[in-house]
């Protein structure tokens, strides 16, 4: 799987609603953090192009994530499944329905 992300910074924060600024700090962080690399990347007459990142120590981070994530969710569907939720119970009256 190519894990290369190839998305010029301006594209990623109007996609992610962030300014460009805000984006190279991520990035720069998440660099620093050992979750991202990045690869210059160059034309074959030497100038240079677009940085290509590799998230493989993101993906990496995130699958030893998962099981916490999945653990969490699940205490979460089983908290909803136990609180009920009050009903209406309407009774007719001499003035006519009301709620009860």
């Amino acid at each position: 799987m190519d894990r290369r992300l190839h998305r010029r910074k301006a594209t990623l924060a109007e996609r992610l609603g962030l300014g460009p600024r805000q984006v190279r700090r991520h990035v720069a962080d998440l660099e620093a953090a050992g979750l991202v690399q990045r690869n210059q990347r160059r034309f074959n007459h030497g100038g240079k192009t677009t940085n290509a990142y590799d998230l493989g120590g993101l993906v990496e981070r995130l699958r030893e994530l998962e099981p916490e994530f999945r653990e969490v969710e699940e205490r979460v569907k089983a908290a909803r499944r136990t609180v009920s939720r009050p009903k209406h119970r309407r009774s007719h009256t001499e003035n006519g329905p009301e709620l009860a």
